[in-house]
């Protein structure tokens, strides 16, 4: 099978096996074997029709017959564990492998998300943080009864956002929140909730008995180190600023156990690459013409674009998208013979942009080598 995608693969054939117990006895995965998967069956052809269509399969199907007296020996064991250290960057395996381990069921809507490595725990558990997914407000979905009055129902979905305390608790006049709040960083619930003490600086959402354990502003949980990718793990930029916001505030503020910022600057000079930053506005030459958007995301050399007009979202290489501007935009000079002036595009002629200074009200014109304000 495809290399790395043994987990999944299992999780996938045992689902199967439990809807079509006449195919097999039992699926096996060896910790000693790598692309290799055990089927204990009486028939090549129910092996095959098990691993029928599964895209993380190679195909044709390599099969080897393995005599039942050397069964035991190619089920040997040899601790093969992802080696995980603490700091470092994991991302959560996917649904259908999370799915099929002795997990908290709590974590299976974090399938696929970044999370920081806090610390090991005899050896084979994980101590991990991950941006809480809370229910964020997206629409209001107006319906009418039989007697025709209006009803409306707020329409919520899972978002990462940052658990800050002084954000969700009754608020006190000893409190004071260093800066205001972006929503679309912090969560800020349509009504007050309190915080349930229930370890040592762990709490939960007091109307949430069985649900998520927090370290404010994190979700924290401790996995199997089998429940994680540990190779080739990428943040990206939305992903880190998250991680940074929470730290930091964490730190000053909520005695969170945060990395050095060393730490952390080398995860953004490591994983973002890119020139350009979420919000950008850019253009990409592409057939049958020039494709303009605003960057929505930035994930080392591959750069997320939401098309301007269709809304629809590409993703291209960062050598290959270029800034733009427009008359109006506000733009603070980075290099030039003019470094740190602010003001207004007023006119753009090729590659060259007229600046009026906002301070000197005086109009200058220079590559444009700007970073929005």
């Amino acid at each position: 099978m495809k290399a790395g995608q043994e987990l999944e693969s299992f999780a996938l054939l045992h689902s199967r096996l439990q809807r079509h117990p006449e195919l097999a006895l039992s699926v096996i995965l060896p910790v000693a074997c790598r692309m290799w998967i055990g089927v204990e069956s009486c028939s090549r052809a129910h092996v095959e029709k098990l691993c029928r269509d599964l895209s993380t399969i190679r195909h044709p199907l390599d099969i080897s017959i393995v005599p039942v007296e050397e069964r035991v020996a190619w089920l040997r064991y040899d601790s093969m564990a992802p080696h995980v250290v603490s700091p470092s960057w994991v991302r959560l395996q996917k649904a259908p492998v999370l799915k099929s381990m002795d997990v908290d069921w709590n974590i299976i809507k974090y399938a696929g998300d970044l999370a920081f490595v806090h610390e090991m725990q005899n050896g084979h558990m994980v101590n991990i943080y991950l941006i809480p997914r809370l229910p964020v407000a997206i629409a209001n979905n107006v319906s009418c009864n039989p007697n025709g009055a209006e009803r409306t129902k707020r329409q919520t979905k899972r978002m990462p956002r940052l658990l800050h305390p002084k954000a969700i608790e009754e608020p006190q006049e000893s409190m004071d929140i260093a800066h205001l709040l972006d929503p679309n960083v912090y969560w800020y619930p349509g009504r007050r909730h309190k915080l349930e003490t229930i370890g040592p600086g762990i709490y939960r959402l007091n109307d949430q008995k069985d649900g998520d354990e927090y370290i404010p502003p994190f979700a924290v949980f401790t996995v199997p180190v089998e429940a994680l990718h540990t190779d080739g793990v990428g943040p990206k930029l939305s992903e880190l600023n998250l991680f940074a916001e929470g730290m930091a505030i964490g730190a000053k503020q909520l005695n969170f156990p945060a990395p050095s910022p060393e730490f952390m600057r080398w995860s953004y000079e490591c994983y973002v690459a890119a020139p350009i930053e979420i919000g950008n506005k850019v253009e990409v030459d592409m057939k049958p013409g020039t494709v303009r958007g605003t960057v929505d995301d930035v994930h080392f050399d591959q750069v997320s674009i939401c098309m301007n007009g269709t809304q629809e979202y590409i993703t291209v290489d960062a050598e290959h998208v270029r800034r733009f501007y427009e008359v109006g935009d506000a733009v603070k000079v980075m290099k030039s013979s003019h470094p740190d002036r602010e003001g207004w595009v007023v006119s753009i002629g090729g590659d060259q942009v007229a600046l009026f200074d906002r301070a000197l009200k005086e109009e200058v014109w220079m590559p444009a080598v700007f970073s929005l304000d």
